[in-house]
């Protein structure tokens, strides 16, 4: 198991990636990392289509990164 314990949602990783308050704040109320995030790959097929795709694959890199560092962390 990779250890996530969130699947993150295409307008979750928008909201994100737009800075929006509401999706910052759920974030923050309940501390939640990226290392502890997932996403599909449906999310990340509709992130391509996305306006601001640099950012939001930037954004997937860096999770799919932190899974694979602490699944790898002995």
């Amino acid at each position: 198991m990779s250890g996530a314990r969130f699947l993150l949602d295409t307008n979750y990783v928008i909201g994100l990636v737009k800075q929006q308050e509401t999706v910052i704040k759920v974030i923050t109320d309940r501390a939640i990392e990226t290392r502890s995030c997932a996403y599909s790959c449906v999310t990340r097929i509709e992130l391509l289509g996305f306006p601001e795709k640099s950012s939001s694959i930037l954004l997937l890199k860096n999770v799919a990164f932190q899974q694979f560092s602490s699944a790898t962390d002995y």
